[in-house]
Formats: C-alpha cells, sequence, structure tokens
C-alpha cells in the first residue's frame, strides 16, 4: 500500500495523488530527452522487486519526497557517450520541473540527477538495414 503524495480537498470533494503517479510523470519527462539511454540499474529483476514491493525506496532509479505539495526528486540516469552531461542534466532538471508543475499541479524545488555511466548509441542508417534484407 503505497502512500498518497497529496492530498487535496475542496468542495466537491477530495483528490489523492499517488506517489507513483508523480513518478510516472519524472520518467516519462526523463525518457523524452534526447541523450537519456535509460535509467541506472533498471534491470527487469529490479523492476519485478519493485512490483512486489520488495525493493528498498532508495534502490530505485527515481526517488521523490513530498512535503505538503513541494517536492524533491533524484533520478538515476545512463547518457549516450558524446553529449555534454552539464548542459543535458540541467535541460532534464527544467523538463522534469516543468512537466511535474504542469501534470500535477506540483511545485518540484529540487531535482537531482545522478550520471552512473556513459553509453555509446549504435544506430542503424536506414540504407544499411535495407541493403541486410
Amino acid at each position: 500500500n503505497m502512500p498518497f503524495g497529496l492530498e487535496n480537498q475542496n468542495e466537491r470533494g477530495t483528490v489523492k495523488l499517488h506517489e507513483g503517479v508523480i513518478a510516472s510523470v519524472v520518467k516519462n519527462a526523463t525518457c523524452s530527452e534526447n541523450g537519456v539511454i535509460r535509467f541506472a540499474g533498471s534491470s527487469l529483476s529490479d523492476s519485478i522487486a519493485g512490483l512486489l514491493g520488495t525493493k528498498k525506496r532508495g534502490d530505485s532509479a527515481i526517488k521523490i519526497e513530498l512535503t505538503d505539495d513541494n517536492a524533491t526528486v533524484d533520478v538515476n540516469i545512463i547518457v549516450a557517450y558524446g553529449e555534454n552531461i552539464p548542459a543535458l542534466a540541467l535541460q532534464l532538471q527544467t523538463t522534469i520541473i516543468n512537466e511535474v508543475k504542469k501534470i500535477a499541479g506540483i511545485t518540484v524545488s529540487q531535482v537531482n540527477v545522478y550520471v552512473h555511466g556513459v553509453e555509446e548509441v549504435i544506430e542503424e542508417t536506414i540504407e544499411e538495414s535495407e541493403e541486410a534484407e
């Protein structure tokens, strides 16, 4: 039973925002950023452990700490070789802050980007794949 990250009451009722919703927004914002290859430590066994609730909270690729309607976000990523890491991290921070505010209505006060490694992106050109057929 995961905690709800935000509860807002108004004259029509209560709106409860599950912490997983915020994590989904962060995940999508991170994956949409060119230069981010994947999350660090994201493997099938990690995903299964997370679903079963056996994974420790601090071990995940995305960590969110909420206080009232304010959040601190940690993301652990692998980036493409050749990327300007400081520029990519700054852009990712901006994207996450904007997306969480737009979709969840939560102000993100801090986004900590932890780059765990770089990997070469192997891209096959269209001509090469057509020649292989």
